[in-house]
């Protein structure tokens, strides 16, 4: 039995760039933000062509970024001691029904504001391809990780 997906939410915790996603004037970035911007829009558009899945931007607080937390730099038992975080993401995630908080958007136009503030969504259980706590070495897990996302890739 496979769940049909039929929308996917990226988050994005900075208002500005997330305003700037959902810009169509990307001509007046600079040359490195404007490819990411555009390249950001090319994923989206594939993803909805290809899979027929809606892909809508949401804001989240950096503290509720999961993403966030192995860019700071941290030491594998700090990370073992978040792997629920960073497994199933902030609490208000884990429910059979997932309403994001309602954030204030300074940095987003009103049109964009509406397009964001849409709040419920229904979440679909993913098991992990890598069981994390069997690693007691940070390189080992990263390893072993490539090693599982570059086998399925082909």
């Amino acid at each position: 039995y496979r769940n049909k997906i039929n929308k996917v939410f990226m988050g994005i915790d900075a208002q500005i760039i997330l305003q700037w996603l959902l810009s169509d004037n990307v001509k007046n970035r600079k040359v490195y933000t404007r490819n990411r911007i555009l390249d950001v829009h090319t994923m989206r558009e594939q993803i909805e062509v290809k899979y027929g899945v809606k892909v809508l931007y949401k804001y989240i607080s950096t503290e509720a970024n999961p993403g966030d937390m192995v860019t700071r730099g941290l030491s594998l038992g700090f990370f073992k001691r978040k792997l629920s975080f960073w497994l199933k993401g902030p609490e208000w995630l884990e429910g059979s029904q997932v309403i994001w908080p309602v954030y204030q958007l300074d940095c987003l136009s009103d049109e964009n504001k509406s397009l964001v503030l849409c709040t419920e969504a229904e979440r679909v259980n993913i098991q992990p391809l890598v069981s994390f706590e069997r690693f007691s070495h940070w390189k080992r897990l990263l390893n072993a990780t490539e090693f599982t996302v570059k086998a399925i890739a082909g």
